[in-house]
């Protein structure tokens, strides 16, 4: 599966309030699983620190909490850059041994209620509420969005908000109830959040008189590659390619549950991995992978590699979701809040989950333009969310990876390398102009009818029911892994694998599946809302009494 993340590199007078945050927390841990009598070799720490902030057992003088309190904001900014960075948490006693802290969900409101012109949010998940009536979602950043939406609306402003989230969240595999209930109970309590039942955004933000769908909109992520599993190479090798792959898996890593594959695997020239990857390099391919679905494409070539054999070549395209994995939002080109936090209960209320995170202001500006005026942007946020954007609709620079980049030293030595002015910049500058709209919208548009036509992936708006669910997936790629297979063996074997090209859209065969997948620019696709959308309560699907929504939120 395709991933995508955030990280960030961090220098200057922050750092101290890191430092701070990690000796709190492993004194916190110490004092309750160690003595000295016990383990002599584990020490609770001091630190020590360049301004006195701190007291020496990590206590920080100055509250967290106050976000963006003056004389901590100025303590935090990276001098050198300009830029200031804020440090907030979510933390309590039992996870740090403070008094409950929720920083992150204060910043996440207090940002969205002060932007002017747009945010951009990107998080794994979606839950929150917008009510105080509400009876288990508790986090308000909903709340604040709804009423900055309406505020835009009442005053006339042009104001916009983008979500991209994972297509399913959290757990692999087929979203029948009674094989996946905790990806549904997660799936149902989003769709709760934006667009189902009168506290969802969508519904607070309609009751007031407003289309929600001219301030908010939600969008997933998609990819396809080929993995090319060729009998010719199978044969020449003498190996096949699903025990190439184990043994490649043990060789690299068992993986989560450390069981791995058990195939005593190495990395001697003679083993099966080395002798398949032998004879793969002797295939005819014009490429390796679509991989520059994402970049501006060539002129002089087709997005689709072209395998020796047409015949084998339809079976190894494949497509999955791009998981998204980041937890960050972009207010107006100039704020940035980047972290570990999850937009949910669990990591925004602070006496949950724990979690940390920045917020970032760069004094840095570059010449820019919002809603056809010229616009001063933070140069760290507008380079960001420009580079995502562009990456997204198809419109970063080629790039190969083997080839070098100005960005591949440290972040600490050159900083973000980043085109500034190029066309593929220009065209994604301005998030509230009409053309900017119309690349956004209509290449997810077109992103979504192709992967629909060549993949019919799930989620799809397509499917209302489990009656829909049958007959637009079910009967073409039921899996082992549902609940009863044992049962009916043969019967359920599937028409087409998971994730696989469905024929029955290309008599025509590879030509035409090659001309469809052309039209996708970058990984763009529209959020199906209506998935499911007859199941009431689809949080509970394939619960009996016991489903707890806390667990889930």
């Amino acid at each position: 599966m395709a991933w995508t993340d955030l990280s960030i590199c961090l220098e200057g007078p922050v750092v101290d309030d890191i430092r701070a945050h990690f000796v709190q927390r492993w004194n916190f841990e110490y004092d309750l699983q160690y003595a000295p009598a016990i383990n002599d070799r584990i020490e609770r720490l001091k630190l020590s620190d360049s301004d006195d902030r701190y007291h020496n057992n990590g206590t920080n003088m100055h509250a967290f909490a106050n976000f963006l309190e003056p004389s901590h904001t100025k303590r935090a900014s990276g001098e050198d850059r300009g830029l200031s960075v804020q440090l907030v948490r979510s933390v309590g006693r039992w996870s740090h041994g403070t008094p409950t802290e929720h920083s992150i969900a204060n910043a996440y409101v207090s940002v969205i209620a002060k932007s002017e012109h747009f945010i951009y949010i990107e998080n794994q998940y979606f839950i929150t509420g917008t009510s105080d009536d509400q009876t288990f979602v508790l986090n308000k950043i909903g709340a604040a969005i709804v009423e900055r939406v309406i505020r835009a609306a009442k005053s006339g402003e042009r104001y916009r908000i983008i979500v991209v989230m994972p297509a399913v969240p959290a757990f692999a595999g087929d979203v029948q109830y009674d094989s996946s209930p905790g990806t549904l109970a997660i799936m149902g309590l989003q769709y709760k959040s934006i667009s189902r039942g009168k506290h969802s955004i969508m519904q607070r933000i309609r009751d007031a008189g407003v289309d929600p769908d001219d301030y908010i909109s939600f969008y997933n992520l998609r990819s396809y590659d080929r993995i090319d599993t060729s009998a010719n190479v199978e044969n020449q090798s003498g190996v096949s390619y699903e025990s190439a792959r184990k043994e490649h898996d043990d060789v690299v890593g068992a993986g989560y549950n450390g069981r791995g594959e058990d195939t005593s695997g190495n990395s001697l020239p003679n083993s099966q991995y080395n002798r398949y990857q032998q004879a793969a390099r002797s295939e005819q391919c014009k490429d390796n992978n679509a991989d520059s679905s994402g970049m501006q494409r060539r002129s002089d070539s087709t997005i689709v590699p072209q395998a020796s054999h047409h015949y084998e070549e339809i079976d190894a395209i494949v497509s999955e979701e791009v998981y998204v994995h980041s937890k960050f939002l972009i207010a107006d080109d100039r704020v940035v809040i980047v972290g570990s936090a999850n937009l949910n209960d669990r990591s925004q209320l602070g006496y949950r989950d724990s979690e940390i995170a920045v917020v970032i202001e760069d004094t840095a500006v570059v010449d820019s333009h919002m809603n056809g005026e010229p616009f001063p942007a933070a140069r760290f946020a507008a380079g960001l969310r420009r580079q995502l954007f562009r990456r997204y609709v198809g419109l970063l620079p080629r790039q190969a990876a083997n080839q070098s980049h100005n960005n591949f030293p440290p972040l600490s030595a050159t900083g973000n390398d980043y085109d500034w002015g190029s066309e593929g910049d220009r065209l994604v500058q301005d998030p509230l102009s009409e053309s900017f709209d119309m690349l956004w919208k209509n290449t997810a548009r077109m992103n979504t009818k192709a992967f629909d036509k060549v993949f019919r992936p799930l989620p799809s708006d397509s499917v209302r029911n489990w009656d829909d669910y049958e007959e637009y997936y079910g009967q073409y790629f039921a899996s082992p892994s549902v609940s009863g297979a044992e049962d009916l063996g043969t019967n359920l074997k599937p028409k087409f694998q998971y994730g696989h090209v469905f024929k029955h859209n290309f008599p025509g065969g590879i030509r035409d599946v090659r001309l469809e997948l052309e039209k996708i620019k970058g990984t763009l696709v529209e959020m199906p809302l209506d998935f499911l959308v007859e199941i009431e309560d689809l949080e509970k699907e394939g619960f009996s009494e016991d489903f707890r929504p806390e667990v889930y939120a």
